[in-house]
């Protein structure tokens, strides 16, 4: 009787260590601004632009600036790449596939910056931008840039996918 309770007794303690626990949920990697910017190699294209105050277009107020534009500004995309020595700096290219005029190029090389104010900064040959970073994510980027017209500033936010 003792070795069939001692032979129990061990079966139980065998079926019970052969059982594993599940593993914890693994800890998401965090990426850096840097890291999310470059977007995995892709580059960022607008997919929304919208205005505030209202801005007066063709008699109107309009609020979505990007359905006032033309479709060879909304193909535009930007490809970035990282300086591995600063992390915050690097390489911008801006793709123009559908040229609006015919002086344009098919591509405009820059450089752009990730500034302590959370702005981002995009230089190319003949102009520059400085844009508030309002989110940067694995599948959305969204900017909001300043435009003084006329003696007011609007605020166009342009969302990138």
């Amino acid at each position: 009787m003792k070795k069939l309770l001692l032979l129990s007794l061990l079966a139980i303690t065998l079926f019970a260590s052969s059982c594993t626990k599940e593993d914890p949920t693994p800890t998401p990697v965090v990426k850096s601004k840097t890291e999310l910017l470059m977007h995995n190699g892709a580059a960022w294209k607008l997919t929304k632009a919208t205005v505030d105050p209202a801005l007066p277009a063709g008699g109107t107020l309009i609020t979505d600036y990007y359905g006032q534009m033309k479709a060879c500004e909304k193909d535009d995309t930007y490809l970035y790449s990282a300086n591995p020595i600063t992390a915050t700096t690097g390489s911008v290219i801006l793709q123009n596939p559908v040229k609006c005029e015919s002086t344009e190029i098919a591509q405009y090389a820059g450089t752009w910056s990730l500034n302590s104010d959370g702005t981002l900064t995009s230089d190319f040959i003949s102009w520059s931008t400085n844009v508030e970073l309002i989110e940067l994510s694995d599948v959305r980027l969204i900017t909001k840039e300043k435009i003084p017209y006329g003696g007011i500033n609007y605020y166009v936010t342009w969302t990138y996918q």
